[in-house]
């Protein structure tokens, strides 16, 4: 790894790419949002936050603190960085002097609708590593200050070069899949169509048990964001709603046996609130549960 002890960073080496570079991988845009390279005594503690992009922190020297959703994620600065995926509430804090860390930020969008979704896949691996990924070479950063302190013809076109490099290689690690060949969109399509059809049977045995969607991914072993996104695949839909469309369906069948009370079908899928299921049920129905059972027994 490479020795940043004898770099002096001072304000001069604060970057900010005014206009927006992008970079092509896999099948995506990369939008770079910005690159700063930031020392103690111009940066300061950022409160708890979010924010539309993604929040890529490289720890060069000194003690830098993350918080992501109240935990602290300990840094191992000769190997790891941390990315922040967008919408994800997170607290930055220095710890010691001559902290020194470099921030990009940048967004990532398919080039066509039919792609898959890297943004998605990168979420994923970070939620599951708690945003923490390793990374063997930092050198390319040495790279890029010492352009920055030299100045040469192009040389911000020269770091564009290294940026593009090392997402390059950061994706090709932990995205890696989506640089194989076409032939994998089979593979893909296969695991889909069995993920949503363990989820649907899953909904279907456990609707009276009041399982949240954490619950389910966790049963299944996909996360919530890929619930989500089969869920908006194959059935057009989010999640919430589609379990709202499975229970008012189980209702109907269960009010047109005049046996069961309106509050006895309630529970059987999972409302604790009789008053809140009539309004759900009547919701999509244009009656109430009681009307409803009612017409049933005079057919």
């Amino acid at each position: 790894m490479t020795n940043f002890d004898d770099i002096e960073i001072n304000d001069s080496l604060t970057i900010y790419f005014e206009t927006l570079r992008f970079f092509k991988i896999a099948k995506h845009l990369l939008y770079l949002k910005r690159f700063h390279i930031y020392h103690r005594e111009f940066w300061n503690n950022v409160s708890e936050h979010t924010h539309p992009y993604f929040e890529l922190l490289i720890p060069l020297k000194g003690d830098v603190q993350y918080s992501v959703f109240n935990k602290h994620l300990p840094i191992d600065g000769e190997k790891q960085i941390i990315i922040i995926p967008p919408g994800t509430p997170h607290v930055r804090n220095i710890i010691s002097q001559g902290d020194t860390v470099v921030i990009i930020q940048f967004t990532l969008e398919k080039q066509n609708s039919e792609n898959s979704d890297l943004a998605d896949a990168l979420t994923d691996k970070l939620e599951h590593n708690e945003y923490r990924l390793n990374i063997e070479d930092n050198s390319w950063i040495y790279n890029i200050i010492t352009l920055c302190i030299e100045r040469p013809p192009l040389w911000q076109e020269l770091i564009s070069n290294l940026i593009e490099k090392f997402f390059l290689s950061l994706f090709s690690t932990y995205g890696g899949k989506f640089f194989k060949t076409e032939n994998n969109e089979e593979e893909n399509i296969f695991h889909s169509r069995k993920n949503i059809k363990r989820l649907e049977q899953m909904i279907e045995i456990s609707l009276d048990s009041r399982l949240t969607l954490g619950e389910y991914a966790a049963k299944i072993g996909i996360s919530k964001r890929q619930i989500e996104r089969l869920i908006r695949q194959y059935h057009n839909t989010t999640f919430s709603e589609y379990l709202k469309r499975r229970r008012f369906s189980a209702a109907k069948n269960l009010l047109s046996d005049s046996s069961y009370s309106v509050k006895e079908v309630a529970d059987a899928i999972g409302y604790d609130d009789v008053s809140y299921f009539c309004r759900v049920f009547k919701q999509y129905s244009g009656i109430t549960p009681l009307e409803y059972q009612k017409q049933q027994q005079t057919k």
